[in-house]
């Protein structure tokens, strides 16, 4: 019994420093990619937003922005992910979009965590 208490609290403390929620939808197309220099205002060079055709459910409460995600364009990912993005904003493609349940890139905008075209 005490192994099993144990478990649970450790259990507890490595999944509550996660976000609780992080919005996420499947199907999806881009309206626009957007970016701004803010870096006097934020301390980056920069920043992108991806709005997409549908609204994010689940998305943090910081989010007040409904239908997009912050890129740091700064990092090795963000810069794959923006690559990624254009491509699939040329093709047209479907896409699936994970938040990562934060809005540390841009106040009010949930930053993307993971994008990919269903059947890659």
């Amino acid at each position: 019994m005490r192994f099993f208490l144990f478990f649970s609290a450790c259990w507890m403390a490595v999944f509550s420093t996660f976000p609780t929620w992080a919005g996420s939808i499947s199907g999806t197309k881009i309206v626009r990619i957007s970016s701004a220099d803010v870096g006097n205002l934020r301390g980056r060079e920069g920043i992108f937003v991806v709005e997409f055709d549908k609204v994010l459910p689940d998305r943090p409460s910081c989010a007040t922005v409904t239908s997009s995600l912050a890129i740091d364009p700064t990092t090795d990912i963000g810069k794959a992910q923006i690559a990624q993005l254009f491509t699939a904003q040329a093709q047209g493609t479907l896409l699936t979009v994970v938040g990562r349940g934060t809005c540390t890139i841009w106040d009010k905008t949930e930053d993307l965590s993971e994008v990919y075209a269903p059947g890659y």
